[in-house]
């Protein structure tokens, strides 16, 4: 995974930092544990979170994969969706879940990963 360090911290990255601080905890994780769960150093996430390097498209998308957040709220703090706002905690609601519920949940997943990907350009062509 290759990251950029910054070389001053930019607001939309300390806001960017502060949601996903919210979503890992809403999700009922310690960022040592979400850390291993996207399969990073707990150091790394650390780094991430503090600005000392920009965040990556997959550290981004892990956020989003494991901690059930909107992509559009995590990048702009603002929801593309109703009560989209907050993480949800999506572990324990799994267990229960279809098959069909879990592809569907699948499919918005991929969805909310294009919307973060395209996030994500629009974020770098703007600095």
């Amino acid at each position: 995974m290759s990251t950029k360090k910054l070389s001053n911290i930019s607001t939309p990255h300390i806001a960017i930092a502060k949601r996903i601080r919210k979503a890992i905890k809403n999700c009922g994780l310690t960022e040592s544990d979400f850390a291993k769960k996207i399969k990073i150093h707990k150091s790394s996430l650390s780094r991430y979170l503090a600005g000392r390097h920009a965040f990556s498209y997959e550290m981004l998308q892990g956020v989003v994969k494991y901690t059930g957040c909107d992509a559009n709220w995590l990048l702009t703090g603002k929801s593309t969706q109703p009560n989209e706002s907050k993480p949800k905690k999506v572990q324990k609601t799994t267990k229960s879940m279809t098959e069909s519920q879990k592809n569907q949940m699948i499919d918005t997943q991929e969805k909310l990963i294009k919307s973060l990907e395209a996030k994500i350009k629009e974020l770098e062509t703007n600095n």
